[in-house]
């Protein structure tokens, strides 16, 4: 089988299955939605692990999968998932918690879209802090992680929902990670997704680096009622895997 040279990557914060307003639950809505789009990879944040929906949204449709927990309270936990049509040759949930407030993470997939013959693209989805600070903090971790697992030469994605309202993380993963934002390489700047009904902040990103971007959007289409499902609109991208890249 060949390699799948072009692949659809979405982010979306599913503000753990309960809708704009965080108590209707919307998770079959949400199924339809998410696959309504397309997309080979979906890397989610506010996922309830606890309540397995991770899988529920997988379904027939992304055969593999994998969960990060990070924040747990009573009655449950929610976190970081990949759903992927390619097969996750492993996984690493990167621990990013900076305050006693709030529990994050990085979940770091491989994922093999040539079958076992080493053709392989790392994906990191995330969620940072509310408060600039720790968000700082962070991106020190993750960028220490990334130069010490991830070959620079290796395809990466770094997406998720970034809380970075003022860009101060945008300049500084640019710079130490040598990535690209995607909407900003084909438009000239970040996209705004939240909040769902009215977006005014750019929070979700997919930054990228050895792989060529082909097209991006913003999910907002008339099919279903993205604002009514998340207080955040999902964001895909498709990207070109490079013939020289191995």
């Amino acid at each position: 089988m060949g390699i799948k040279s072009t692949f659809r990557v979405m982010t979306y914060n599913i503000h753990k299955g309960r809708g704009l307003d965080g108590i209707t639950r919307v998770l079959p809505d949400l199924k339809k939605a998410i696959t309504s789009t397309g997309c080979q990879i979906m890397a989610l944040q506010e996922v309830k692990g606890s309540e397995q929906q991770f899988e529920f949204l997988a379904d027939q449709v992304w055969t593999h999968h994998s969960y990060g927990q990070n924040a747990v309270y009573p009655g449950g936990h929610h976190g970081n998932a990949v759903l992927s049509e390619f097969p996750i040759a492993e996984s690493f949930n990167l621990k990013l918690t900076a305050n006693r407030v709030e529990s994050r993470g990085a979940l770091h997939v491989r994922l093999d879209l040539k079958d076992g013959n080493e053709t392989f693209l790392h994906l990191i989805t995330l969620h940072l802090s509310l408060f600039a600070r720790e968000r700082s903090r962070q991106l020190r971790v993750l960028a220490a992680y990334i130069q010490d697992k991830i070959p620079s030469d290796q395809p990466l994605v770094i997406c998720g929902d970034f809380n970075d309202w003022d860009l101060g993380v945008h300049y500084k993963i640019k710079e130490e990670l040598s990535v690209t934002e995607a909407f900003e390489s084909l438009a000239g700047k970040v996209i705004k997704t939240f909040p769902s009904f009215m977006p005014l902040l750019p929070l979700d990103r997919i930054y990228f680096r050895n792989l060529d971007v082909v097209n991006s959007e913003l999910v907002n289409g008339k099919n279903f009622s993205w604002s009514r499902i998340s207080d955040h609109l999902p964001i895909y991208v498709d990207f070109h895997y490079p013939k020289k890249t191995k």
